[in-house]
Formats: C-alpha cells, structure tokens, sequence
C-alpha cells in the first residue's frame, strides 16, 4: 500500500495535477479518468488524494509473493493468499490425522517439515496429493504441534492459519 501511494503521489507531482489552492485536492487528467470512470468526460473532476487512492486500489487485482528472509522471491500468485488450512479426519478403525493443506504456497519444504513433525511428535507422516496440490497428513490429532511448529519454526503469522478450533480439548 505503501508504494502505491508512493507511486500516485509521483505521478501527480509528475504531471502538475495538484490542485494550488487545496493541496489535498487532485485534478484528474485524460488517463486517470478513463481508469477511474466508465464514461469519460471533458468537464474538470477534483477528488481528493484519499478518494484517488481508494479508487485506484480498488480497480487493481490481488496478488502476493513469497519472500525469503534474504529478500530472495520464491513465487509470485495472482489472486488472494490461501492460509494454511488445518483440518482432521477419521481414517479407518476410527483412527484421527491431521491434514495440512497449502504449506507450499508460503514457500515451506514439505519433507523438512513432515521430518519436524515426524520427531516432535514421534508420529508417522506422508504428502499426499490432491487436486493438484500437496497435502501432509500427520498421525493424530497434531493440531496444537503444527500450529506451533508453523508460527514458531518457519514464522508465519497465526491470521494465516485456519483451523485452529479443532485441536483437542485440555483435560481438567
């Protein structure tokens, strides 16, 4: 956000669309009103920088990468982040996993992961794939390990993790 704004505010500069009276004010010339508008007109438009910005950004399509801690990009998506989905299923002989869906995504190795989960829990693991994206099952209901080995280990924030309700209930 902060470098659209960066980017309007240049531009504005760039092309003397301040107005000079109000410098919260914002001429808007032929190429922002056929961006902003449906119909473009001839008549002058004054929206302030705040509207502008809201407008552009609202025009603009989601997308995202992911980073390294160097900086180093490993992937970039078009559309909306998929948090990290956490769900447990019932296998057979009414036996409980923990699935793990879109670690990928945020850039995790899935073996150095199902390894971590592996020794921390002394549980079996395996990826699976379905629909075209990787899965990781862990024996057990491992929600509250995973969590923490998620938010913990490879730092991801805990709005990017779904799922958390299904841990299991503390014994009193």
């Amino acid at each position: 956000m902060k470098d659209i704004k960066k980017h309007i505010v240049d531009y504005v500069s760039k092309e003397k669309l301040q107005d000079d009276t109000n410098k919260t004010l914002v001429h808007l010339n032929d190429t922002l009103k056929a961006m902003l508008l449906s119909k473009t007109t001839s008549e002058d438009i004054v929206i302030t920088y705040e509207q502008l910005i809201k407008e552009i950004t609202g025009k603009m399509t989601q997308s995202y990468q992911v980073t390294m801690n160097n900086d180093q990009i490993l992937s970039q998506y078009k559309g909306k982040l998929k948090p990290i989905d956490l769900q447990v299923a019932t296998r057979s002989g009414n036996k409980k996993v923990t699935l793990v869906n879109n670690l990928d995504v945020y850039g995790i190795d899935l073996k150095e992961f199902c390894k971590l989960c592996q020794h921390g829990v002394a549980a079996s693991t395996c990826i699976n794939m379905v629909n075209n994206a990787a899965q990781v099952q862990v024996q057990g209901n491992q929600i509250v390990f995973v969590h923490n080995l998620l938010t913990e280990k490879f730092n991801i924030q805990k709005r990017f993790i779904r799922g958390l309700e299904l841990a299991p209930k503390k014994k009193r």
